[in-house]
């Protein structure tokens, strides 16, 4: 009898209780939200690097536009799907007002970067969450010569 007292003793403690059990499974799942919470950081930062050097890649584009064209370019329509033939292109260039919307003068609701117009492609103008960049331009810097610096003194 002392054995089977022995026997049933030791196999009560070889298995874990179902207390043990839980106690595992919420420090695994503490463990699993930290690592999500800080893989998302760094995806969202690493989203936040992109877009500032795209910007960064956009920002020279204009400013040797500017430089050869002595004016902004007008935004593109931003509705155009991008391997169609006007995406990318400036509507109203060189006048004094950009037509974004046929018809719609001055309407730049769906205006983006014209990466055909600087000479840039799709993704150089898209966000690191894969839009595109929006860009909105005052009329009176889109007219002929509206960005003429060569006569000023830069002293």
């Amino acid at each position: 009898m002392g054995r089977q007292i022995a026997g049933r003793r030791a196999a009560r403690l070889a298995g874990f209780t179902l207390v043990e059990i839980a106690v595992v499974i919420v420090i695994l799942g503490l463990l699993l939200a930290m690592i999500a919470g800080v893989a998302a950081a760094l995806v969202g930062q690493q989203r936040r690097e992109a877009t500032r050097q795209r910007l960064a890649g956009v920002e020279t584009a204009l400013a040797l536009f500017v430089a050869q064209n002595k004016r902004l370019p007008c935004p593109a329509d931003g509705r155009i799907a991008g391997n169609a033939a006007g995406a990318g292109v400036e509507l109203g260039g060189g006048g004094a007002v950009c037509q974004v919307v046929p018809g719609t003068p001055n309407s730049q609701t769906h205006g983006v970067v014209p990466w055909r117009t600087l000479g840039l492609s799709e993704p150089d103008v898209t966000d690191g969450w894969g839009s595109r960049l929006t860009y909105r331009v005052a009329p009176e810097l889109v007219a002929g010569n509206a960005m003429e610096f060569t006569a000023c003194d830069p002293g």
